[in-house]
């Protein structure tokens, strides 16, 4: 099996899996954070919703300056991106619609992902900040690092919030100890 199957088979799996996650965001602690510096319980499920996005972004340019792009929203480099996106109304109040996003971003990942020639997924791709060169890795490794693994962190960090609350969770790659079901 070839990469891009490979990748476009773990994208499924995700498409399966994660909305079970996302359909139990706890809505009514939606700006809750455990702690200051941490994103809230409504930033973080967008921001697992959009994550699949970043494949057309791997897969159609050289690199990403996340610095450049900070700059682009806040005119500084400074504030967060996510907060100033939530001021210009790109919130999302409810579940559904955070499914929704994660769907077609999902669906548009798969896409690029079957339409991207094989030679240009073994391409370095780059991460800056600014003149800092974070990273240079294949495209097709650039993908799993930035979607695939970053969304499993953030997926754990989302159970941890929900957990807070004492709430009912379901298992995600198995049997959850916090779930009145199996999954």
């Amino acid at each position: 099996m070839d990469s891009k199957t490979t990748l476009i088979n773990e994208f499924r799996y995700e498409a399966f899996l994660t909305p079970r996650l996302l359909a139990i965001v706890p809505l009514g602690k939606a700006n809750w954070r455990p702690h200051l510096k941490s994103m809230t319980v409504i930033e973080l499920a967008r921001h697992i919703a959009r994550i699949p996005g970043r494949v057309t972004r791997i897969i159609t340019t050289q690199d990403w300056d996340g610095q450049d792009e900070r700059q682009k929203w806040t005119g500084q480099g400074h504030e967060d991106v996510e907060d100033n996106a939530m001021a210009q109304g790109d919130y999302l109040p409810d579940d559904r619609k955070i499914l929704d996003v994660f769907d077609i971003a999902v669906l548009q990942a798969m896409k690029d992902i079957r339409s991207a020639d094989q030679e240009n997924t073994e391409h370095n791709w780059t991460k800056r900040e600014g003149e800092h060169m974070l990273f240079a890795l294949p495209r097709i490794t650039a993908i799993r690092f930035l979607t695939q693994n970053h969304m499993a962190n953030h997926k754990g960090q989302l159970r941890v919030y929900s957990r807070l609350p004492y709430m009912d969770l379901p298992g995600i790659y198995g049997y959850s100890g916090h779930s009145s079901s199996s999954p």
